[in-house]
């Protein structure tokens, strides 16, 4: 029981970070800018949101790393770190996207205009703007996301289960 609530403890160590980034970018913005007006501050924070998600990706696994050395842990032990091809890196982040592209493209809605906030975040950043989307989504994300699911939590688990179960309860 305990494992699992180190595992959920990861989670939300995630989830909070995520939330504190934001809310300091957008104190940041209204500090520097002074506006009051909820629209311009939720659009700002909206076409920021592949640069607040890579900052937080990375305050995390910082925040990891510096656990797993107070503990004195090896962290290529810990998280199973193995070393691994770019190859080996890249083919899973191209089939996750097209993944991502074909129910994009199957659930878009026109009238929902469900990319809006997506394509204006591009367009804030310019000619960094797929720069930045690729940073966030292809690189940023997954490294946090297998070093969080894979690496800690699932580890975590299996200390206390099968390694069946605890990959059960790691999805769930």
């Amino acid at each position: 029981m305990k494992n699992i609530f180190k595992s959920i403890g990861w989670l939300v160590l995630n989830v909070f970070l995520q939330f504190v980034v934001g809310t300091a970018y957008t104190a940041v913005f209204i500090a520097s800018t002074g506006t009051k007006d909820d629209s311009v501050i939720n659009e700002y924070v909206n076409n920021n949101t592949f640069l607040i998600t890579s900052i937080s990706n990375l305050i995390f696994v910082l925040i990891a790393s510096i656990i797993c050395k107070a503990k004195k842990l090896k962290i290529k032990e810990e998280w199973k770190a193995n070393k691994a091809s770019v190859k080996e890196y890249i083919f899973p982040c191209i089939i996750a996207f097209a993944y991502s592209f074909c129910y994009a493209m199957l659930t878009y809605n026109p009238v929902a205009n469900s990319t809006a906030m997506t394509h204006k975040g591009v367009e804030y950043y310019g000619s960094f703007g797929i720069p930045m989307m690729i940073l966030a989504l292809l690189i940023s994300a997954p490294v946090t996301e297998e070093i969080m699911c894979r690496g800690i939590m699932m580890n975590t688990l299996k200390c206390s289960f099968s390694s069946r179960t605890a990959i059960i309860q790691k999805t769930a």
